[in-house]
C-alpha cells in the first residue's frame, strides 16, 4: 500500500460497511451540512463506514486471515445511529468533524475487541510514530492506548461512528 492523506504506509482500515441505504443517507446529510457550513466537516475517508480499527502491520495476509475468521462468528447485528456528534479537538486531525454516533452494542463492542486483540501483536510501528509525530500534547489516557493498541483510543474508549 502506499501513503495516501499523511496516513502511514501499510495502514489498514478494518471496518462495517453500511447498508446502501444508510451510505446514501449519510451522502446526504454530509452534503447537506458542507453547502449550508460551507466547510467540509468531515475529515476522513470519504466511503461512509464504522470503523473498528486502523493500524499499521507487517503481514497483511495474516491480519486478513484473523479479521475473516473472527467475522465468520458473528450474526449479522444491527448497528443503531444514536444521533450527530460532534469530535471537538481531535487528537489526530486538531479538529472537529461531525459524524452519526452508533451505539455501542454487546455485539459491535464484541466484534471490535476480539478484532484489536487477534491483531494488535502484529502491527507495525509506522502508525504508532506517525501519530507521536501529529500531536505531541496527547493526553496520558491517549499516550497509554497508542502504546497497547496504536491507535489512541482503545476498545474500551472508542466511540463507534459513521
Amino acid at each position: 500500500m502506499k501513503k495516501k492523506d499523511n496516513i502511514p504506509e501499510k495502514s489498514v482500515l478494518i471496518a462495517i460497511n453500511p447498508p446502501r441505504s444508510i451510505h446514501e443517507g449519510v451522502m446526504d446529510i454530509r452534503r447537506f451540512i458542507s453547502q449550508e457550513t460551507g466547510n467540509d466537516v468531515y475529515n476522513g475517508p470519504k466511503n461512509p463506514h464504522i470503523t473498528l480499527y486502523i493500524n499499521s502491520f507487517y503481514d497483511l495476509e495474516k491480519v486478513d486471515g484473523k479479521v475473516e475468521e473472527i467475522a465468520r462468528k458473528y450474526r449479522p447485528f444491527y448497528a443503531n445511529v444514536e444521533r450527530l456528534h460532534t469530535f471537538n479537538e481531535d487528537p489526530i486531525t486538531k479538529s472537529s468533524t461531525i459524524v452519526y454516533k452508533v451505539q455501542r452494542t454487546p455485539e459491535i463492542s464484541g466484534l471490535q475487541k476480539e478484532i484489536v486483540d487477534s491483531v494488535k501483536d502484529l502491527r507495525s510501528p509506522s502508525q504508532t510514530e506517525w501519530l507521536l509525530q501529529q500531536n505531541q500534547g496527547y493526553s496520558e489516557a491517549n499516550l497509554k492506548n497508542i502504546r497497547e493498541y496504536g491507535f489512541p483510543f482503545g476498545p474500551d474508549d472508542y466511540i463507534f461512528h459513521c
